[in-house]
């Protein structure tokens, strides 16, 4: 079984930019993988990427010669082996090409290979009829009529190759001329409660709150209060994971690396001098969640970074996409210092900074 599904495979796959292949097996892991189909739920529509994947499955073309022709030598390899599989189900025409393969393999021995036995085999079909009704099967061009001669056209040239996947990503964000906010953002940005009577709270900045974080030992950051001393608890589940020392500063980091691809809670308890204590966030404020970046998301991140030195840009939508805000405003920043005249990535920063 292949590995689990990358963020970028799951964006590809939504924005249909993905070659029929990976999204049959993209689809068939989906389905056995609660892993991935969560965190498909986060990135992306789930019913639309289904969707998207059968129109771009039923859609694709019949599988190459050269496909049908290793599949009969069983001399493929095994992800190739359940595309053609997969389509054979469907498809009489390429069913009956590869048993025509097969037969002609057995008629020529089985010490020939490849091209050879190919090449023999179109040449007895030739010389008995036959070869003309094959082409004409695999083709799908029409029968000729009867006492008029049919010309064989030659094979179209083979496609290009597909474009360079971050290339896509980046030129679809452009031409949509936005970036949803993930849906992750959803679940870390809790509704903020409502107080009943007079009573009031003092609202306080933390940070990181309501987005993904790069860093596995990220800084968390409050409001500072004149004389106060400072406890930090990070949980998870509502469980204790990390707790700091009585902090004089306003800025702390946990000594162990919290886990990937796990959402958190924190809070910041402060001591003022005349003894007395608060907690935040407190009503009405939010719970201040966070989530630390799976290895998967940074894995791609850094291939596109090494793929693309310096496109900030296209490090801005990556970092957006995976909902890690702070990073995806940074890279556009940079982008911008340098292209500053770039009218469609200064609005793309404007409508990330207001998520």
């Amino acid at each position: 079984m292949r590995g689990h599904i990358t963020s970028q495979e799951m964006h590809l796959a939504s924005g249909g930019a993905i070659d029929p292949d990976s999204l049959l097996e993209i689809s068939r892991h989906l389905d056995a993988c609660d892993h991935c189909a969560r965190r498909a739920a986060e990135l992306a529509d789930v019913d639309a990427l289904a969707a998207g994947m059968r129109e771009a499955i039923s859609a694709d073309e019949h599988p190459a010669m050269a496909d049908l022709t290793a599949y009969a030598e069983d001399e493929i390899d095994e992800a190739a082996r359940e595309w053609v599989e997969a389509h054979l189900e469907s498809c009489i025409r390429c069913r009956e090409d590869v048993a025509d393969i097969r037969a002609e393999q057995e008629s020529l021995g089985g010490g020939w290979r490849g091209w050879q036995w190919i090449a023999a085999g179109i040449l007895v079909l030739a010389a008995t009829g036959a070869g003309t009704m094959w082409l004409q099967r695999r083709s799908g061009l029409p029968s000729s009529p009867p006492g008029r001669s049919s010309h064989i056209q030659a094979p179209h040239a083979p496609p290009s190759p597909p474009p360079d996947s971050f290339s896509e990503i980046e030129r679809l964000v452009l031409a949509a001329g936005r970036i949803e906010p993930p849906k992750i953002l959803q679940a870390l940005r809790p509704v903020a409660q409502t107080l009943r009577g007079s009573e009031t709270a003092v609202v306080a900045e933390l940070h990181p709150a309501g987005e993904v974080v790069e860093d596995d030992r990220p800084a968390f950051s409050w409001t500072a209060t004149p004389g106060a001393r400072y406890v930090v608890m990070v949980l998870a589940n509502d469980e204790p994971v990390a707790t700091s020392e009585p902090l004089g500063d306003t800025e702390w980091r946990p000594s162990r690396p919290l886990r990937r691809g796990t959402t958190y809670s924190w809070q910041v308890e402060t001591r003022r001098s005349d003894g007395s204590t608060t907690v935040a966030p407190a009503p009405p404020q939010p719970e201040a969640l966070f989530r630390i970046a799976d290895a998967d998301t940074l894995a791609e991140i850094d291939a596109a970074s090494r793929a693309h030195p310096d496109d900030h840009l296209l490090l801005a939508i990556l970092y957006a996409r995976a909902g890690m805000k702070t990073r995806a405003v940074a890279e556009l920043d940079s982008h911008l210092a340098a292209h500053p005249a770039d009218a469609q990535a200064a609005s793309l920063a404007d409508g990330i900074r207001r998520w």
